[in-house]
């Protein structure tokens, strides 16, 4: 049992990023490669977001400015 977890603790990235891998492909086969790419995309986004919250009150501030100048009154 000991020489298990000494396997795991020295392959821990192998092991990571081979169950990553794996459900990448899983997703892809069940979903679609466009379906996949999205939600990639979208968690990526959701990472940088929950790491940063600053970066997500930026860019809500710039969008209301945005936002005000498209559709401004007049």
């Amino acid at each position: 049992m000991e020489a298990f977890k000494d396997f795991i603790i020295k392959n821990k990235r192998i092991l990571i990023g081979g169950a990553v891998g794996l459900v990448v492909g899983i997703l892809f086969l069940t979903i679609g490669f466009f379906a996949t790419l999205l939600l990639a995309l979208l968690t990526g986004i959701g990472i940088l977001f929950g790491a940063k919250p600053d970066l997500f009150k930026k860019i809500k501030a710039a969008c209301i400015v945005l936002y005000r100048k498209i559709f401004k009154k007049g």
